[in-house]
């Protein structure tokens, strides 16, 4: 019986040095405090760019197959950019082909119609290349449209 009490004994502070250490880790890994978080769901996240204060796509398509694709582009004081608007392309909702595409430059509101004839996905690729005062490259960003069924 001495033995045995001895083993539980032994086994006891085994099984309580574990469960402190693995406390110990688990708590490391959680947060202090959890606080309960409201959406707000008027309000948008939007990327921070350099050079840029707005940047938005979007594309509608009649019924009749007028696909009507906007962006505009904000810049920052003493910014400039070279902007390409793709309208693109895909069967399968994977694989994306180009339409068609417009290319420009400090602009704000930019607006191109295109007719399409097939049946599929489509989106607006907006991409711009910010320059600074003198010209020089800064950074080139991306956006996506909604993608429209037709």
């Amino acid at each position: 019986q001495e033995v045995c009490e001895k083993m539980n004994k032994k086994n006891l502070g085994k099984t309580l040095l574990l469960l402190a250490l693995s406390t110990t880790l688990m708590g490391a890994s959680l947060p202090a405090q959890a606080i309960e978080v409201q959406p707000d769901s008027t309000a948008a996240v939007e990327p921070f760019y350099v050079g840029i204060t707005r940047l938005t796509c979007t594309l509608d398509i009649s019924s009749s197959g007028s696909a009507d694709c906007h962006a505009k582009i904000a810049m920052s004081a003493g910014y400039s950019s070279d902007y390409t608007l793709t309208l693109l392309y895909s069967k399968d909702g994977r694989t994306w082909s180009e339409v068609t595409s417009w290319d420009g430059s400090n602009s704000t509101d930019v607006t191109k119609s295109h007719f399409i004839y097939r049946k599929g996905d489509y989106q607006l690729r907006l991409t711009v290349k910010v320059l600074d005062s003198s010209g020089k490259y800064v950074a080139t960003y991306g956006k996506n449209s909604n993608v429209v069924s037709y």
